[in-house]
């Protein structure tokens, strides 16, 4: 990859990251994409999640719900590849 390349690509990763959370902010808080209220029942705001993650890596919390998808991942692969081992 040239020098230009990268900071090219890493300005387009940036820019889609930025748009994904434009668009996620507009569909949660304005009418623009349907009811707010329906909206925000299945789907909260960019900061409402971005404080509950805040506050459940402070308060430790996190790492029992971490713990609990990793468990889950791994019985998953297991039972995946021994299913396909015994296929």
């Amino acid at each position: 990859m040239t020098s230009i390349a990268r900071p090219v690509l890493l300005g387009l990763q940036l820019l889609v990251a930025v748009a994904f959370l434009l668009l996620w902010h507009l569909a949660t808080s304005t009418t623009l994409f349907g009811d707010v209220k329906t909206m925000k029942f299945f789907f909260s705001t960019p900061w409402d999640v971005g404080a509950r993650v805040v506050k459940m890596v402070v308060g430790g919390e996190v790492w029992y719900h971490l713990g609990i998808t990793l468990t889950e991942t791994i019985l998953a692969f297991v039972i995946g590849a021994g299913g396909g081992i015994a296929i």
